[in-house]
């Protein structure tokens, strides 16, 4: 099966790198597209290491979904509270916006030009993703048992 990947970066903006231990917090909007459908949501991407968690929230504020993941797993919780783990085809998806979002912060370069927009295609679907913020943080997520 031929995966079709494209990435597109579009505008940047002067913001400090987060720390090279890769604990950041990102804020941001994010638009996913699929066929004639669209769907947004406030971003807050919480990432310390490999680990991460990202909150998809509505216009007021509501968490709507939640992801948790690292390299080996991910767990996506809805508004309801049941959590479930995505299908091997989104979870490819997601490993990649992961990806992208987690490579940018390991620059140690001060003044580093970050990445403001985003917008990655695959298989039909189309993510944006508009930043609004990166900003290192302390160690704050507890390490798995």
């Amino acid at each position: 099966m031929t995966i079709l990947f494209a990435l597109l970066l579009t505008g940047c903006a002067t913001l400090s790198a987060p720390t090279p231990n890769q604990s950041f917090q990102l804020t941001g909007k994010i638009a996913i597209q699929a066929q004639n459908h669209v769907q947004t949501a406030n971003l807050l991407w919480i990432n310390q290491g490999e680990q991460y968690k990202a909150i998809l929230s509505d216009p007021f504020g509501l968490p709507q979904f939640v992801l948790i993941g690292t390299p080996t797993t991910l767990v996506i919780e809805g508004p309801d509270g049941k959590q479930t783990t995505p299908s091997r085809s989104k979870r490819i998806f997601i490993d990649q916006i992961v990806s992208f979002i987690q490579a940018f912060p390991k620059t140690t370069l001060e003044n580093a030009r970050l990445p403001k927009k985003l917008q990655l295609s695959l298989s039909g679907v189309t993510i944006k993703l508009v930043v609004y913020s990166w900003h290192p943080l302390p160690s704050i997520l507890p390490h798995p048992a």
